[in-house]
């Protein structure tokens, strides 16, 4: 669902779209604090990044995990999350551990999984 929002400049008008979820709703729905609910909570809740509510979207968080822009500390916190989410769903973490200590190890900026056989490590660019 799309929303526009007009922005007032003096001479002239700019618009721009705003993409609205529903993972409020649905964390609201499943009576889950922010914490809960989400790998990488912020303020204001729709900064909020990674939800790990269900058995899919941990699945989703350890697949996008390098893709989520975050501070090293959230990156940390947010693993360890993962990583106790997936163990309630009985998700095998094998790469995704052994990927993440890869990268942490040799100071690589993060990874990328693919599948159980595929798994991307990147270099930090200085």
């Amino acid at each position: 669902m799309a929303v526009f929002i007009n922005k007032n400049d003096e001479n002239k008008k700019e618009y721009s779209c705003a993409q609205v979820t529903d993972m409020e709703g649905e964390r609201k729905r499943r009576g889950l604090t922010v914490d809960q609910f989400y790998a990488v909570p912020r303020q204001p809740y729709s900064s909020s990044a990674l939800p790990i509510f269900d058995e899919a979207h941990v699945k989703n968080a350890m697949a996008r995990f390098n893709q989520a822009r975050m501070s090293q500390t959230e990156k940390r916190v947010a693993y360890n999350k993962i990583i106790r989410a997936a163990g309630r769903h009985g998700i095998n973490l094998g790469k995704f551990k052994a990927s993440y200590e890869l990268a942490k190890n040799n100071q690589l900026e993060g990874i990328k999984i693919y599948d159980e056989d595929r798994v991307e490590v990147f270099e930090v660019n200085e």
